[in-house]
């Protein structure tokens, strides 16, 4: 089963306080009964099902960072617009609520190897949002389905 549009994410990347963009490359995932195979635009790498130790599904992080800095440049902008200090409340309230809504709802998919490497993949269609609404928990099972965890489990 090939899967187009998978975001890859290393471990190091995806702890960063700071980031952008919430991956480092986007290709093909082609799951097979022997291995999973990512084809990016920058990486390609191959795992064999007997070299995975754990998938695990984990949340994103809060980027508390990024968080701090949309906030100040709004609130900068806001009040420099000559807006009232109750629309700029109201602004910042819905669109921190809107933040912490959604931020849940993003999956990873951790999966850790016997060399300890750890390479994160993620469902990248609609530009994100086939992940926020279950791609990557699908992704998940079918990954879970094809390695030799789903014999243990």
């Amino acid at each position: 089963m090939i899967k187009d549009k998978v975001w890859y994410c290393s471990y190091d990347f995806h702890n960063k306080l700071f980031k952008i963009i919430a991956y480092e490359d986007i290709g093909k995932l082609n799951i097979t009964s022997t291995c999973l195979k990512f084809d990016g635009q920058q990486r390609k790498f191959l795992i064999s099902n007997d070299e995975i130790l754990d998938i695990e599904l984990i949340n994103n992080r809060i980027r508390w960072i990024n968080l701090l800095v949309i906030n100040g440049f709004s609130l900068f902008y806001l009040l420099n617009a000559s807006h009232s200090i109750l629309y700029v409340l109201g602004f910042m309230v819905i669109n921190n609520g809107l933040y912490f809504l959604i931020i849940p709802s993003v999956k990873w998919i951790k999966i850790t190897t016997e060399r300890k490497n750890v390479v994160l993949l993620a469902d990248g269609r609609i530009r994100g949002w086939g992940g926020i609404f279950g791609g990557t928990r699908k992704l998940f099972i079918e990954l879970e389905k094809q390695s030799k965890l789903s014999d243990i489990k």
